[in-house]
């Protein structure tokens, strides 16, 4: 592997750590914002770990995870989905899609069947401690499913923007500032 195309890889990789952690730190606020600062603003018996437990038992991770998997169908279906019109020599016309990133197709239909999966689950878990029923709700099981579920999602999207990264050469961020530079620069001639 030549040098040069590694350190593109080692460059796409970063860019994907660093995206991935801003999206989960800003993501999940809600769910430990008020646990860390609850017992500094109001008279609590919990601790924090003890509120961020609660809000996790109550199967909120499971539409964190949705929603992770959101960005991963954008990307891969609407960004790299290209269509491919071939004609016969009888003159019929077929049609079939390719997605062009690498693991795309992969990445799309795990996707989608997750967000079924964990949305079904998250309903389960939300119609039980409504509605109330015979069957109890396995309090640390759902902790750690919903634990499992985030955590796999939360790879999926950094393998989606690791890869979108190597097809952008490395440099999404930095292709998306050229093309804001080239426009502002474009607006700026204009009379």
């Amino acid at each position: 592997m030549p040098a040069a195309l590694s350190r593109i890889h080692g460059h796409s990789l970063k860019e994907a750590i660093i995206e991935t952690s801003m999206a989960v730190v800003f993501s999940t606020i809600p769910l430990w914002l008020f646990p860390l600062f609850s017992p500094i603003i109001f008279n609590v018996p919990q601790g924090t770990g003890a509120q961020l437990v609660d809000n996790v038992r109550g199967g909120e991770l499971f539409l964190y995870a949705v929603a992770t998997l959101g960005p991963i169908l954008y990307l891969t279906t609407y960004k790299y989905l290209q269509k491919n019109e071939v004609e016969a020599e009888d003159g019929t016309k077929s049609t079939s899609y390719e997605i062009d990133l690498p693991l795309g197709r992969t990445l799309a239909v795990l996707s989608a069947l997750m967000a079924i999966g964990f949305g079904a689950i998250f309903g389960s878990i939300r119609l039980n401690f409504v509605v109330g029923s015979p069957l109890e709700v396995n309090q640390n099981g759902t902790i750690f499913l919903s634990l499992l579920a985030y955590s796999f999602s939360i790879l999926c999207f950094c393998t989606t923007t690791y890869f979108r990264n190597c097809v952008t050469n490395g440099a999404a961020s930095d292709l998306m500032r050229s093309d804001e530079a080239n426009f502002l620069a474009g607006w700026r001639k204009r009379k």
